[in-house]
């Protein structure tokens, strides 16, 4: 660092503006790894050493995760590709090659390790060792476990005391984390957990207010959370993949039966899932008994539901579940028989994200739920799968297309998964109510040209955004070439249709 160094002069907004365009970068070159790895912070090392504004800006960035790598079974290392036969490790500290210690800067904590070294204290040992005796991480607020599981261990005469032990040593190290995700990894063909699994998972979700299980595409194990007491819950995540090792039931079922527990303080509930989910037992429960979420602003319900062509779905007359909802998502078959979830919150919904099932616009349709008047905070509308497949919900695609429009009808962002022929559809397009409101669109539709999207450029005024799949060419008019092509639309609907407009339709 050099005391003469011209950037130092810069104004600290600026300095701020140009640290800010090298994480963004960062995060586009490596779009496949995850930011504040050691790759990511080679962009951020070399302005740590510019001038003492540069590093007052990036020194947090830079120090902002840190990582342990705790193996100790041969599962662990066939997880990681290895033989099975390296030695313990401990201490794979990220963002931590300035040469001193920077543990006490981290605001997240990834913690890599596999059951057998914490069941048989391994694991406690070295963290009660230097450099890790004492060792505190006083900002983190999150932390993200790579849980490696293993069937074929045994329940040793300390192993519950080895459990309880280890996470208290957690608590002690990161004492103000309140958000915990746990990411149950397996490298055996059967995935399967020990005995002690469920215990060791609830007590680690114990210690946080925001509890997170599962991922994408990845098995998980059903996890009895019913024997654990927690309090004060505000964000329950549970996302699990096709298959789950369970002989009692599945994982996102137990987390719904967390969510009973927590109706009083929840605010955020989402469930992910490739297995057939039980919506409606997130209102009743097995007793009967309703459940109110008066805090709950954001659900989000994505997987396959149960379905049953013979299934009469439940009604809930008069129940309030919901009153203060703001982000609703349902990406599945609507599990109710009437307008439940959309109850007593119209005055606060902002974004609905929702699949146009048969049983879903049925009952938008019997009741009426939005009008014009309705919903005046609601700012965002996606609906799914608006199709030319489905004639017992739509008799035409325009009448899909009007029905789409008068759900929100205020709202300037819309998202629609089109399924059918632009012939269908374009031309009844500028008879349509509600057009006018619309500023930022997205059109999932494979059948669009480019004569397509300037009708929708012409047909929608307020449009600031249009995004869609690349459409074709399509027809050229007459006596235009290829290479006239900008010109001719340039001279030809401008300035019905923005320069902007066009350049973004012709590049695409």
């Amino acid at each position: 660092m050099f005391s003469s160094s011209p950037f130092q002069f810069l104004p600290p907004h600026v300095v701020r503006l140009i640290v800010d365009h090298v994480v963004g970068s960062s995060r586009q070159v490596f779009a496949g790894i995850e930011p504040n790895t050691n790759e990511w912070n080679e962009l951020l090392r070399p302005l740590l050493w510019t001038c003492h504004n540069f590093r007052a800006v990036a020194y947090p960035l830079y120090c902002s995760r840190y990582k342990l790598a705790i193996a100790n079974s041969p599962n662990y290392q066939l997880f990681n590709g290895g033989p099975g036969t390296a030695s313990f490790d401990v201490g794979h500290r990220m963002n931590n090659n300035l040469g001193y210690p920077t543990h006490h800067l981290a605001r997240a904590l990834d913690i890599e390790i596999d059951e057998e070294s914490i069941y048989s204290g391994k694991a406690l040992k070295m963290l009660s060792r230097s450099p890790y005796d004492g060792c505190a991480f006083p900002l983190v607020r999150r932390i993200v476990f790579l849980l490696v599981t293993d069937d074929g261990l045994k329940e040793g005469k300390k192993t519950k005391r080895n459990i309880v032990a280890f996470v208290r040593r957690i608590k002690q190290m990161a004492p103000n984390m309140n958000d915990i995700w746990i990411r149950p990894m397996d490298c055996t063909v059967a995935f399967a957990s020990s005995p002690n699994y469920g215990d060791l998972v609830a007590r680690l979700l114990q210690l946080a207010v925001r509890v997170q299980y599962g991922e994408s595409s990845t098995l998980v194990i059903y996890v009895n959370l019913l024997p654990y007491d927690f309090r004060n819950i505000v964000h329950i995540e549970c996302i699990t993949g096709a298959y789950e090792q369970s002989i009692t039931g599945c994982a996102h079922q137990s987390f719904i039966e967390l969510a009973h527990q927590s109706s009083a303080t929840l605010e955020s509930l989402i469930i992910k899932s490739e297995r057939a989910i039980n919506i409606p037992s997130i209102i009743q429960k097995e007793d009967g008994d309703f459940v109110t979420y008066p805090l709950l602003h954001t659900l989000k319900l994505d997987g396959y539901s149960v379905f049953d062509t013979e299934l009469t779905y439940p009604v809930f007359t008069g129940v309030v579940p919901f009153p203060s909802l703001r982000h609703l998502q349902i990406l599945y078959e609507y599990n109710f028989g009437d307008d439940v979830v959309f109850r007593s919150n119209a005055a606060t919904l902002e974004s609905l994200v929702l699949y146009l099932s048969d049983s879903a616009v049925s009952v938008l349709r019997q009741f009426g739920l939005f009008t014009p008047t309705s919903h005046p905070k609601l700012r965002y509308v996606r609906l799914g799968y608006i199709g030319d497949f489905i004639p017992s919900i739509f008799a035409t695609i325009p009448e899909a297309w009007q029905f789409s429009l008068s759900i929100g009808r205020a709202a300037p962002m819309r998202n629609i998964s089109l399924y059918a022929m632009h012939t269908m559809w374009m031309p009844a397009l500028s008879q349509l109510d509600g057009l006018d409101s619309i500023q930022v669109l997205s059109l999932e539709s494979s059948t669009l040209n480019l004569w397509d999207v300037i009708a929708l450029i012409k047909a929608l005024p307020m449009m600031s955004d249009l995004s869609f799949e690349p459409p074709s060419l399509g027809p050229l008019p007459d006596d235009v070439t290829l290479d006239e092509l900008p010109a001719y639309v340039i001279s030809t609907y401008a300035p019905m249709v923005t320069l902007s407009q066009m350049l973004i339709v012709y590049a695409v």
